[in-house]
């Protein structure tokens, strides 16, 4: 029952933030759009504080696997038909 509770909870809350953010007027020019783009980051940042950890613990994991690969050096194919 708990489980429900918080996936309905996060659905609310996605619903409100799409809907503010679709509320919002479209930039007319580069600086409103800098200002625009900041807000609707401070704004995902108070909804969802979770969301910077998990990026960049996504982050350090991709560049970890990608370090791994480029280590293995460069791949090497062999053609199935002779």
């Amino acid at each position: 029952m708990e489980l429900i509770c918080i996936y309905v909870f996060h659905a609310r809350q996605r619903a409100e933030y799409m809907r503010t953010l679709l509320s919002l007027p479209p930039s007319q020019t580069e600086e409103a759009a800098k200002a625009r783009e900041e807000l609707v980051h401070a704004l995902s940042a108070e909804m969802f504080p979770f969301q910077e950890q998990t990026r960049a613990r996504e982050a350090r994991d991709v560049a970890a696997i990608m370090e791994r690969i480029v280590a293995r050096g460069p791949e090497v194919v062999t053609p199935l038909v002779p």
